[in-house]
This record gives structure tokens, C-alpha cells and sequence, in this order.
């Protein structure tokens, strides 16, 4: 389900592993197109219209990776059909913010304070109780993945701002901001069998919004953290009742423990899955996804550090038009740098950095050391020079 950038590597995997594609994707140019065998104009939201695709085709598995936006189609079809996955109630669940937040506070795993709101309910808000508010604070909407349209409030003026721009029935949330680092916890969670990957360090923009602009795997944090981490992720998993799907749980390091962010019955996007995980453990989370959806044997068995491995996504210095994009020879054939990848074109533009689709590209490197790993991303850096008019 989905043709984008981010799904890609499921498309290489699939062909290595001699797979037919058959894709649904509502935009015409969806790169993915070119490897899939087949491939529809239906948008992944359109749950019916993917399953009658579906069931037309008699298809073995059905998979998305990197977005939650098609994540109910995938179960719909999984669950129409007698395929694996996760049961349909359970992903609307999972792909509501709100939701989430239920199950995990009901189930007393840690998480922000928060409250979701229309925006009436919470000009409302604003108008009799503004003392129930307080800042700074996050808000969000409820449904949404790449960091879209979160951003922080800094007073009652920056909320009105934002809210005055959304829709009227649009539902969101504002949340107690949490001071602190941020981590991922990558994994699968295989006939009620957690196994967890990595740890995944990551690196955001400044406030207003929470771009992610990197990640690390490992996350390199001590022994007592890492467990804290984990045993967080675990009761957010069983809280949620995920099982037969990988998972990409987003949490903040804060005075009081770890506490969930986000919680994504998926591979994590941004490379974490399909190139930092096995770069780091030689795990291929991409793959064993595959078989899971397929009802194939699947054997997953705890992973060991096989190196480092990074992410580092280029900051926009000015927007415009994106004129040219100039690689030094001095970068080719650097020790360590694995991949390049620019995902925009010359003409296209370049805008703010407010979400993830604003990224510009990224450069990903992998070593014994760490030091050589960030020594490759900083060379990698400087010698890719866009000129922006």
C-alpha cells in the first residue's frame, strides 16, 4: 500500500525476494509505479476501493511501510481476506493520537498530559477556562504521521494563530511539553513475541516544530537507561494489543523516566528501518515484514552490533526554487558513505522546514567507530552544495 520515496525499499525487497507487486497509490508520478508489476490509482485511505484491488488480484500479503495513512487499508485487507496482520479495530486505534493516549493511560503507561479538542471545543477553551492551559504545549492533530502540523505553543496568541487555521471539525491535540532527549525503539512483535532491535537516537529542529533531521543506531545510552526504555515500549505494545507487525515507538527522555511520544504499529521511515537497522545488526526488518504479511516462517532472533550507522537530512538555508545541486569529487568513494538521496528536484521548491516532506535529502554513512561515522557525515555535508533562487 503506497508508491512514495519511503516505500521503496519494500519494492527493491519484494523483487529481490521474487515477489509480484501489485501497488495502489493515488498520485500518477508515485515513484514506486516503475517497479511494481502492477500498479492502480486508488488512494491508500480508500479501504474498500484497495480491497476490491485486493480481492480481485486474490493477493498472498499486503504491507505498508514508513506512514500510518494506509495502515487501515492494510488491515481491512488483511482481515477480509484471512491474511496476517493486525485486526482492523486495532490499527484505527493505533493511527488515532487520541486513542493511543486512552489505552496508555488507562493502562498507566507514561505519557504527557494531554487533551484532543476540536477546534470549537478549544476557542471554547481559550474563551472560559484559559487558566487550564498550560505553557508551552504541544499541539498536534490527531491523525497524522512526519511530524505534520505539530508544533509548540508558546502563549494563548501562538494557539489562536494555529487553530485559526485548521478546520472546523478537525480533531488535535495539546499535550504537556516534555523536556528532554527523544529516542525510538525499533522492533517486531511476532505470535505475541517482542523482539527489540535497536534503539534509535534522534536528532530534531529547533521549536516551533519537531522535524527529525537524524538518527543514530545505536543509541549508545547506558545499561539502566536502555532497560527503562524497553520495558516502557513493552507495556505501550501490550496497553495498544499489537501483535504480527513491526513497530517504531517514539519516547522522550525526561527527569521523571521515559515517556511515550508516539507509538506506530510499522517499520520506523527516515531509513531507520530500511537502511540504518540492518547497516547496524544486520537484522532486515524490510524482509521479515514481507514474510510476516505473507504467513511465512519467520525466524527472528535478537540482533548483535555489527556497526554504527547515521542519518543526517540537509537543512534548508533559504527558500525558493531549487536551481542546482553541485557533489564535489572529493566525497566519491568516501570511506563509510553508504547512501546519497535528494528528494527534490531542480525547479521544484524549496519550503520551511515544518514536516518531514520538506526535507531536502539525506546522506547516510556506517563504520566500526563512531567517531568515523560522524567524521564521513560531516565530510559527506559540506562537499553537497545546493543553490536555492
Amino acid at each position: 500500500m503506497g508508491a512514495g520515496e519511503w516505500q521503496l525499499p519494500a519494492f527493491f525487497k519484494a523483487r529481490e525476494m521474487g515477489l509480484r507487486i501489485i501497488t495502489v497509490d493515488k498520485d500518477p508520478k508515485a515513484p514506486g509505479f516503475e517497479f511494481a508489476h502492477e500498479h492502480f490509482l486508488v488512494d491508500t485511505r480508500d479501504v474498500k476501493g484497495c480491497c476490491q484491488i485486493a480481492e480481485e488480484k486474490k493477493i498472498s500479503g499486503v504491507m505498508t511501510m514508513a506512514t500510518d495513512y494506509a495502515l487501515p487499508a492494510v488491515s481491512f485487507v488483511a482481515e477480509k481476506m484471512g491474511l496476517p496482520g493486525l485486526p482492523y479495530e486495532t490499527t484505527l486505534t493505533c493511527i488515532d493520537k487520541a486513542k493511543v493516549k486512552e489505552q496508555l493511560c488507562s493502562n498507566g503507561v507514561p505519557t504527557a498530559d494531554w487533551q484532543c479538542h476540536t477546534k470549537i471545543s478549544l476557542l471554547q477553551l481559550l474563551q472560559d477556562h484559559p487558566s487550564h492551559l498550560h505553557f508551552p504545549l504541544v499541539i498536534k492533530p490527531s491523525i497524522g504521521c512526519g511530524s505534520k502540523g505539530v508544533s509548540l505553543m508558546k502563549d494563548r496568541e501562538s494557539l489562536q494563530t494555529y487553530i485559526s487555521a485548521v478546520g472546523e471539525d478537525d480533531k488535535f491535540l495539546i499535550e504537556e511539553y516534555l523536556e528532554g532527549p527523544e529516542v525510538s525503539v525499533e522492533g517486531i512483535i511476532y505470535n505475541n513475541e517482542i523482539t527489540h532491535l535497536a534503539i534509535t537516537k534522534k536528532y530534531l529542529s529547533a521549536p516551533p516544530y519537531f522535524v527529525e533531521m537524524g538518527h543514530d543506531i545505536p543509541a549508545n545510552l547506558p545499561q539502566e537507561s536502555e532497560e527503562a526504555i524497553l520495558s516502557t515500549s513493552e507495556r505501550a505494545l501490550q496497553a495498544l494489543k499489537l501483535n504480527n507487525c513491526a513497530y517504531h515507538i517514539e519516547i522522550r527522555l525526561t527527569s521523571k523516566g521515559p515517556m511515550i511520544i508516539e507509538v506506530g504499529a510499522r517499520i520506523g521511515g527516515g531509513t531507520i528501518g530500511s537502511d540504518l537497522l540492518p547497516l547496524a545488526t544486520g537484522f532486515d526488518m524490510v524482509s521479515a515484514t514481507l514474510r510476516m504479511s505473507m504467513g511465512l516462517d519467520l525466524v527472528i532472533s535478537k540482533p548483535k552490533h555489527k556497526s554504527f550507522a547515521s542519518v543526517r537530512f540537509f537543512t534548508q538555508k533559504s527558500c525558493g526554487t531549487l536551481k542546482e545541486v553541485v557533489v564535489d569529487k572529493s566525497i566519491i568513494g568516501l570511506k563509510g558513505l553508504q547512501k546519497t538521496c535528494f528528494l527534490i528536484n531542480q525547479g521544484e521548491a524549496v519550503r520551511p522546514l515544518r514536516s518531514s516532506s520538506d526535507r531536502m535529502g539525506y546522506v547516510i554513512a556506517s563504520g566500526e567507530r563512531r567517531k568515523d561515522v560522524e567524521e564521513c557525515l560531516k565530510k559527506a555535508m559540506e562537499g553537497i552544495h545546493f543553490t536555492i533562487v
